[in-house]
């Protein structure tokens, strides 16, 4: 988090601070700014049992920007939600509100089978009746062919758990795809494998119509598995860049951030399994039996494994490099007790063979969908700094431990050797003391001033998070109807000057302000951020009387009828301060509208 501290000198200080300080008009005061950039680091550290490591210094850990040391200038030790100098000070305090956890349950619909959900439901319920911190924010997250809130961020543990309830009974939109792929995998299974009959080796002669109708069969099925790779890796890709965005919507949210992130896993290779089954039927089969006109088939499905065309993973590094840009820490859950190997795919269609040919789905598929689908969530906890529960049904022995990550962890700041540039930087941690595991985000980005304001803005609307520093008041006022469902709408957004910082001039008290206005409709759309600047002048005889006043800055917005939600954040950039407001409208059912041909 960065700070500005304010340089204000007279000007017989001028000779010592030249370097920092440059004259503001002839008011015979010298100011400045000075930026100081603190990256803050959650730092979860346990033995080999996963237990906290308590007790640790700040001596005992070392910590790396793009691979050089760096000196560490914060550093306190949560345990058991109490903060503590750890070696320091025996005193301990709660944890600081920044500290608070912000828990995203999200219930991947669109990747995970419809029979592992129900033992997830269940744990669920207990942890949330059972071990959910009070202080804590709880919200449900439901993905299908888009993401939707379920629930927003609360305490309430009743609340959490009728949205639950509703959750359980929703089929997820994935089923259609699990079950195309089922019935794929059968017909690959049981498919008969007749001898050519123009193939004298053969002992066993069949029909040539029977040998035809495999020879179709076989054709009809490559064609499927193509498609049903594509739509697979399509699927996958939107699934990962949606997560992402999503990540993107909570950058500004304050406090711990983590997502129990419940699925079967994103396939870093979803036409893998499939095509390798279908090499496996019939591969041997055209090559021994002399198959004319399948080669081509064959060369295409076998091709398929392995091809970055149908390759996801580098989605799946955008989502971690996302999350772990924007502090999210990622706990995926799978119900890896129901799997076979703990893969998604039915045990039914792991035989080693069949009467009638080759076993389509040896144990070496199921393997390879099995370790495609692990490592995704292998990879989203390791990048971020979370934990992976997959190969197994004791859910509720998994959330306990994700519960003992929250509970206590270190945090170690320091000061990085470079201003906000926008680029992301490598960290790594280590721990002199080597019985120990550590886990962290794996980087950061510093934004700038304004973009991190846009993150601000952004939670606040699809949360109804606001954190008011400055007490921006937004009074909504007349709405014009252009055309058809199009209002123009004004609000007028009040700022008390006593807020703001304001800088003594030779002529006037100046500063500088900034707006980001965004809005959200019923259905879930937002509009383009609108950035304002509003640069602010007071004459000195004026100033005393100003700072019992407020600025005022009428907005006139367009926007569609029906339920709106309006945020905007406000930045005063000489104090270093941004404020969050939201505003809920009724677009075009208010008394009174006009329209533009009638005036104003």
């Amino acid at each position: 988090m960065p700070k500005r501290v304010f340089v204000v000198a007279a000007a017989l200080m001028v000779l010592l601070a030249a370097v920092s300080l440059h004259a503001q008009g002839d008011s015979g005061l010298f100011f400045d700014t000075v930026d100081v950039y603190v990256v803050n680091v959650e730092v979860l550290v346990t033995d080999k049992e996963g237990n906290p490591a308590t007790g640790l210094t700040r001596d005992d850990f070392e910590i790396y920007e793009d691979g050089k040391l760096v000196e560490l200038s914060n550093f306190f030790a949560v345990e058991g939600r109490q903060s503590v100098l750890a070696g320091e000070s025996a005193e301990s305090a709660p944890a600081p509100a920044t500290q608070r956890l912000n828990l995203v349950v999200f219930i991947d619909n669109l990747n995970m089978r419809p029979e592992n959900r129900n033992p997830v439901f269940k744990n669920l319920r207990s942890y949330l009746e059972e071990q959910l911190d009070s202080r804590d924010r709880v919200m449900l997250v439901v993905l299908n062919d888009t993401v939707r809130v379920a629930q927003s961020f609360t305490n309430d543990v009743n609340l959490l758990l009728q949205t639950l309830d509703r959750l359980e009974k929703q089929a997820g939109s994935g089923i259609r795809l699990s079950a195309e792929r089922a019935m794929l995998q059968r017909q690959i299974q049981n498919a008969d494998l007749p001898p050519n009959p123009g193939n004298t080796a053969s002992p066993i002669q069949v029909g040539l119509a029977d040998f035809d109708s495999a020879q179709s069969l076989a054709r009809t099925l490559g064609r499927d598995v193509v498609q049903l790779a594509e739509v697979s890796t399509q699927m996958v890709r939107a699934s990962t860049d949606a997560i992402a965005q999503f990540t993107d919507s909570l950058a500004g949210m304050k406090g711990r951030k983590a997502v129990l992130y419940v699925s079967d896993g994103l396939a870093l290779r979803p036409a893998d399994a499939v095509a390798q089954a279908w090499v496996n039927k019939y591969g041997d089969w055209i090559m021994l039996q002399d198959v004319r006109g399948m080669n081509d088939v064959l060369f295409e499905l076998t091709s398929m494994v392995g091809s970055s065309k149908y390759d996801t993973s580098d989605h799946l590094e955008r989502l971690s490099a996302a999350a772990s840009a924007n502090r999210v820490a990622f706990y995926p859950l799978s119900n890896g007790g129901r799997m076979s190997r703990g893969g998604s795919v039915s045990a039914e269609f792991g035989g080693s063979g069949t009467a009638s040919g080759q076993g389509a789905y040896s144990q070496d598929v199921i393997a390879l969908e099995s370790l495609s689908l692990e490592g995704s969530l292998l990879q989203l906890a390791e990048k971020t700094g979370g934990l992976a529960f997959t190969r197994t049904a004791n859910i509720a022995g998994l959330l306990e431990r994700m519960g003992r990550d929250f509970d206590s962890f270190y945090s170690l700041g320091y000061s990085p050797p470079h201003a906000a540039d926008d680029e992301f930087h490598e960290i790594k941690v280590k721990v002199k003391r080597p019985d120990l595991e550590v886990r962290h985000f794996v980087g950061y980005r510093e934004k700038d001033p304004l973009a991190r304001l846009q993150d601000l803005t952004l939670s606040a609307l699809h949360y109804d998070l606001e954190d008011n520093k400055l007490e921006v008041l937004l009074d909504p006022g007349e709405q014009v109807l252009v055309r058809g469902d199009q209002y123009n709408v004004s609000v007028l957004v009040k700022i008390p000057f006593g807020k703001l910082l304001l800088i003594p001039q030779a002529e006037f008290h100046t500063g500088q302000v900034s707006l980001y206005v965004i809005a959200r409709d019923e259905g879930g759309g937002v509009s383009p951020f609108r950035r304002v600047d509003l640069p602010i002048q007071i004459p000195n005889a004026q100033i005393l009387e100003a700072l019992t006043q407020t600025a005022a800055y009428p907005l006139q917005l367009n926007m569609k009828s029906g339920p709106q939600r309006i945020s905007i954040g406000v930045r005063d950039h000489l104090a270093d301060v941004d404020s969050t407001v939201n505003l809920e409208l009724n677009v075009g059912a208010i008394s009174g509208v006009t329209t533009e041909s009638s005036g104003r």
